[in-house]
């Protein structure tokens, strides 16, 4: 079982030294905010540096028998409540094995369980492709770019800004557009519905779905509901993609990704660690080609329906 604890730079760096292998490496991980080669005396007073200006406090991550395989700073910003992780690596001969998201969802739960953060940010240069995979299998998402971030050498790098938010509340920007988290309303939900589907259900069933539900994503233009999904399931086991709506309008626009996306990381930040869990959804025929870019497979059984009336019995 993973752990993280507080980086004892005396006893640590001499582990975390050995990770850098190369300055392109060097830079990609730290944009040079270190010396090339690592020593210890910088180490140690660019950590001294970050701690007095921004909080900042280094950790690393101990793999089954003790051993440091990981290592990250993070702050927390109070005057917007962001938690921000810095300078993230893990061990090279490690990698593969799923250590560098381990360490992340660690981070994560404790940005968000113990510094009551609303968000966590980090920045990774868009060459750093390995990495950026990494981070979005966390379900981090890239909320914009900055071209020409950094130089090095003959290279101009571009980096991304990637945030992660806290389960089950908030909002965000989406281009023009605003995603909304857990405030879907009935009424919402079955006016979205209707400009798509015709007529929707009453709306003391639609209540109480809402109420029931694990977790639900819209996306409204100005206060136009235009996009929604949600997620049932029994947090253990299984889970089924519900109510996946984007008004004929608006699609084409990669708000029927962004809802997908959000539902995939809301499963991985909240699923049993090291499971698999199964997780459903009903398409029609055309739609099978949007599905399966995120890894649904269509199998050979048939789904079986019934409308079951409920009534009052004397």
């Amino acid at each position: 079982m993973m752990r993280l604890r507080p980086c004892i730079p005396e006893t640590d760096f001499d582990v975390i030294r050995n990770w850098i292998s190369d300055p392109r490496t060097h830079a990609l991980w730290c944009a040079n905010r270190f010396e090339y080669p690592l020593s210890a005396k910088n180490f140690d007073e660019v950590l001294r540096d970050l701690r007095i200006r921004n909080g900042d406090s280094p950790f690393v991550a101990l793999g089954d028998d003790g051993t440091v395989t990981g290592f990250f700073c993070y702050s927390l910003r109070p005057e917007t409540n962001e938690g921000l992780l810095k300078f993230v690596i893990v061990d090279p001969a490690a990698r593969g094995h799923g250590i560098g998201k381990k360490m992340l969802r660690l981070a994560v739960d404790y940005a968000f369980g113990i510094s009551k953060a609303d968000t966590v940010t980090l920045r990774v240069f868009t060459d750093n492709a390995q990495a950026v995979r990494c981070y979005e299998g966390v379900g981090f998402r890239e909320e914009k770019t900055e071209q020409n971030a950094f130089i090095y050498q003959d290279e101009s790098w571009g980096r991304h800004k990637m945030t992660i938010r806290r389960p089950g509340s908030g909002i965000r920007a989406f281009g023009r557009y605003t995603v909304r988290y857990n405030d879907l309303t009935a009424g919402q939900f079955i006016e979205l519905w209707e400009s798509v589907w015709g007529e929707g259900p009453k709306p003391e069933q639609t209540a109480l779905a809402m109420e029931h539900t694990l977790f639900r994503v819209s996306v409204f233009d100005g206060e136009k509901i235009v996009a929604m999904a949600r997620m049932i399931g029994d947090l253990g086991l299984d889970y089924y993609i519900k109510d996946v709506i984007v008004r004929p309008e608006y699609q084409k626009q990669g708000i029927g990704k962004l809802l997908i996306e959000e539902l995939l990381a809301y499963i991985r930040r909240n699923g049993i660690r090291d499971t698999y869990i199964f997780t459903e959804l009903c398409a029609m025929p055309d739609k099978i080609p949007f599905y399966e870019k995120f890894g649904f497979v269509a199998n050979e059984a048939q789904r079986l329906k019934q409308m079951v009336h409920t009534s009052v019995t004397e």
